[in-house]
């Protein structure tokens, strides 16, 4: 019989920013990854149509219940423009850019959309 895998919350984080990666190759994205353990931004995705590049911060949905985190960008974060790339199990949701805080409710209202 096989062991159920426990997942760290590191390991939870880097399967959420592969789940990401893909999300945006999917999308005409060429994707940067930062290899640093920390830092600002995760990711530099690159619009291959447009040039438009997206600094991200990958974040993981913790839902318990009706209840979610709520999201608020670090002021380094902010000056860079820095975008949320939220991950829902296989499902990814870019919130939209400029937000000092992003409530419980807002994140719903953008993945049941």
């Amino acid at each position: 019989m096989a062991m159920p895998v426990i997942l760290t919350p590191g390991m939870r984080g880097c399967l959420s920013e592969t789940i990401a990666i893909a999300w945006l190759i999917e999308r005409g994205y060429s994707v940067f990854p930062n290899h640093a353990p920390e830092g600002p931004i995760d990711l530099i995705a690159l619009d291959q149509r447009t040039g438009e590049t997206i600094l991200i911060d990958v974040k993981t949905l913790y839902q318990q219940g009706k209840y979610v985190t709520p999201l608020s960008p670090t002021e380094t974060q902010f000056e860079l423009g820095v975008r949320f790339l939220v991950v829902n199990g296989r499902d990814c949701f870019l919130l939209p850019p400029g937000q000092r805080k992003y409530p419980p409710d807002q994140i719903k209202d953008i993945i049941a959309a």
